[in-house]
């Protein structure tokens, strides 16, 4: 018994003097470059398959998509607050969907406008972003639609990889080849759409763009489909010193423009994108389809809309005594002074301007329409909310509110990025 001890004491010695010791450290392993190979059970016949750890990420990542940083990028979403057609520019700069500003040269008028018919081809959209030139133009200036990320939400994006992609629909009467997509930088704070567009066209008159701005990525895609959508993508890397991003999307039009001259635009999206590093290139644009570029990812709607709303927010009268401003006060005996709170916070203090209507309660008893809508005197308006004067020709109540009257009255409070 003593010498099966002895024994089996050796064996274990001889053992430990071989086993490995453990440190609490991982080997140090080479980074990876998508090409490895990883066994998985798909649980259909095969059941056992390779796969590259490139095709893993881009799993993973539609299981748990980065956020978009654009806001109403689809079309279907966006509120059209200011109306579904823009006002025809060339060189102004002009918001006109929601979040979405615009411009063009001296000689290519053009508008923006909602498309309920051609995008509805891919599954999920029911409406586009138009960016048509004016119909018998012969203008070939470049046109060009474009949304400011907020400074706040830009320097998030320091140091990163990001993908930009979206939906584009030819017209009948496209005469455009190819769509310039392009991510912009810049070292300033919310220095707005204006700056950016002077600055994109290489200025002039004595105007700027942004501080340090800088193109990312400037890349063509082609070919463009008429009748048909494509997904072209771009993928960039965010220098550590932007403070502001912006996307802008473009085309250059030839000849004399038809009536289908336009490009349409949905899912538009600008997402953190590690995993598309390789593809990292300030002149490429790719089909979103040779990418792991994951699918557009929707918000939900009240989402979008306080998002939206956190930048431009539009109040048009309505039929009804529906309440939209008070308390109100007779700071004078023709005057009722209305507290309106906006439905979010505005991302910075806005301005607001007025269309005249609405009503409010008469001292004598019932209701008296207002003859002017205008910001109380000696009042601003905040991020929160806005002081309205309530103008009318007879005495108003000292303590009341604002309504409706079914008349043609609006307040715009505008926190935009312009």
């Amino acid at each position: 018994m003593r010498r099966q001890a002895l024994v089996l004491a050796a064996f274990v010695n001889t053992w430990a003097a071989s086993a490995q010791v453990f440190t609490g450290l991982p080997p140090v392993q080479p980074p990876l470059t998508g090409q490895e190979k990883v066994p998985a059970d798909t649980g259909i016949a095969p059941p056992s398959v390779t796969i590259k750890t490139q095709q893993l990420g881009s799993y993973v990542l539609t299981l748990d998509p980065q956020q978009n940083w654009l806001i109403a990028g689809d079309a279907s979403q966006n509120l059209f607050q200011r109306g579904t057609t823009g006002p025809t520019v060339t060189t102004t700069v002009e918001f006109g969907p929601d979040r979405w500003a615009y411009w063009s040269g001296a000689a290519t008028p053009m508008t923006v406008s909602q498309d309920l018919t051609a995008i509805a081809t891919v599954p999920g959209f029911s409406a586009a972003y138009k960016m048509q030139r004016q119909a018998g133009s012969a203008g070939t200036d470049l046109m060009c639609m474009a949304q400011e990320v907020s400074s706040a939400n830009s320097r998030m994006l320091q140091g990163q990889v990001v993908d930009l992609d979206f939906y584009v629909f030819g017209g009948a009467n496209l005469s455009a080849s190819q769509v310039g997509i392009y991510i912009i930088t810049g070292t300033g704070t919310d220095e707005g759409m204006q700056k950016l567009a002077f600055g994109f066209n290489g200025g002039g008159g004595g105007s700027v763009g942004w501080t340090g701005q800088n193109r990312v990525v400037g890349a063509q895609y082609s070919p463009l489909f008429i009748g048909r959508a494509t997904r072209p993508a771009v993928v960039g890397l965010v220098p550590t010193t932007a403070t502001e991003v912006g996307v802008v999307l473009c085309m250059t039009p030839n000849g004399t423009a038809g009536a289908g001259d336009f490009m349409d635009f949905s899912g538009i999206q600008l997402r953190m994108a590690p995993a598309l590093a390789p593809f990292a290139s300030q002149f490429t644009a790719y089909a979103a389809a040779l990418l792991p570029t994951p699918p557009f990812v929707w918000r939900l709607g009240n989402q979008e809309t306080l998002l939206q709303q956190a930048y431009y927010w539009q109040r048009n009268e309505g039929v009804g005594l529906d309440v939209i401003g008070g308390p109100c006060l007779a700071s004078v005996s023709l005057r009722a002074d209305c507290f309106l709170q906006y439905p979010v916070p505005m991302g910075k203090t806005p301005s607001v301007t007025f269309a005249p209507g609405f009503q409010t309660d008469a001292n004598s008893g019932g209701i008296t329409p207002c003859t002017g809508l205008a910001m109380t005197p000696g009042m601003v308006a905040t991020r929160l909310g806005v002081t309205i004067g309530c103008a009318t020709g007879v005495n108003v109540k000292t303590a009341t509110f604002l309504y409706e009257n079914g008349g043609s009255g609006m307040i715009a409070v505008d926190g935009e990025l312009n």
